[in-house]
């Protein structure tokens, strides 16, 4: 009896340290889990701003074009600037700049629809990828997108606020041409 019942508890304890290195194991694997999708979320994230990034607009634009071209839908792309941003810089400093920066990202994801994507493109250019959206379209959230921007003021930490404006250029995609021909197009 007295062999059984440690072979009993060598079973049990041995099964007990098993537990305890695959639950360690567990853990250390779900850690690195969230730590690569972290760092892959923050590969494809503007820190400033919170919106994608130029990394991320490559895949995007991609993926947007093979479903427009395969479903026969339209695709356009706004490209948006914000004007004299420099002289805010220059005027206000770079804090007020970034300050600015958040501000306009947020307008645009606010206004922009669920289906469009806002990239912060450089400095202080963001495009927006319209799927099912004609040249028209586009232009007319365009519209919408610069009237929101004029009309929201920016708050000052001192209570002062500052009115931004922006410029907005829309291309659709061509027939027979590439993403990177109606990026251009917007651009211009």
């Amino acid at each position: 009896p007295s062999l059984a019942l440690t072979i009993v508890e060598l079973i049990l304890f041995g099964g007990s340290v098993f537990v305890v290195i695959i639950t360690r194991l567990s853990l250390t694997t779900t850690t690195d889990v969230v730590r690569i999708a972290s760092l892959e979320r923050d590969a494809l994230i503007d820190p400033l701003t919170g919106v994608f990034n130029r990394r991320y607009l490559t895949m995007k634009l991609d993926e947007e074009v093979v479903r427009a071209r395969r479903e026969g839908h339209p695709l356009a792309t706004l490209m948006l600037d914000i004007d004299h941003f420099k002289h805010v810089n220059d005027v206000y400093g770079h804090a007020i700049g970034d300050l600015v920066l958040r501000h306009v990202s947020s307008l645009l994801v606010q206004n922009a629809r669920l289906s469009d994507t806002v990239i912060r493109y450089g400095g202080e250019e963001f495009l927006v990828i319209a799927p099912n959206s004609s040249e028209d379209d586009a232009s007319a959230l365009g519209n919408r997108l610069i009237e929101e921007i004029s009309n929201s003021p920016v708050l000052l930490p001192e209570g002062e606020t500052l009115f931004v404006t922006a410029s907005c250029g829309t291309a659709a995609l061509p027939t027979q041409g590439s993403a990177e021909t109606m990026l251009k197009d917007a651009d211009h």
